[in-house]
């Protein structure tokens, strides 16, 4: 499962999020999970940098194997400060089609609310269609008199 970790400090790289992350799931809340070991998972950190219009944004990707381990190291890693920045941690959703956060199939479902449009704009006003053929027809029977 991946997971999603965002404000890190400046001087914070992948290595070093590795050991924190290992260091925070082998650590035991509880005397009575000792038991329950956990044996050197498998972390794979990608640190990924963005320019955006104010600077330079951080953020890092973290693999964890096995997947069963990951809500742990989101529960003792969110929000816990770190060299004075607040971590953000959280499981990684890949958006979906076109970066939409709505439902697959939003086109589908009906409205349920009054419609914002004052009328459709798409449909074709057969009137001015009609009124244009006609004057179409006329021109053309004058230039032939």
């Amino acid at each position: 499962m991946e997971i999603f970790v965002g404000n890190p400090p400046p001087g914070l790289d992948d290595i070093q999020l590795e050991e924190i992350i290992i260091n925070a799931l082998l650590k035991s809340q509880s005397r009575l999970l000792f038991w329950k070991r956990i044996n050197n998972p498998d972390v794979a950190v990608t640190l990924c940098e963005k320019w955006i219009g104010k600077g330079l944004r951080r953020y890092f990707f973290v693999q964890i194997d096995p997947p069963s381990l990951a809500p742990l190291a989101i529960y003792r890693l969110n929000g816990q400060h770190l060299y004075g920045h607040r971590l953000v941690v959280r499981e990684f959703y890949s958006r979906g089609y076109m970066y939409e956060r709505r439902a697959i199939d939003w086109r589908s479902k009906p409205w349920g609310k009054e419609e914002r449009r004052a009328s459709e704009r798409r449909i074709i006003k057969v009137k001015n269609a009609e009124a244009t053929s006609e004057t179409a027809d006329s021109s053309s029977e004058e230039k032939t008199d």
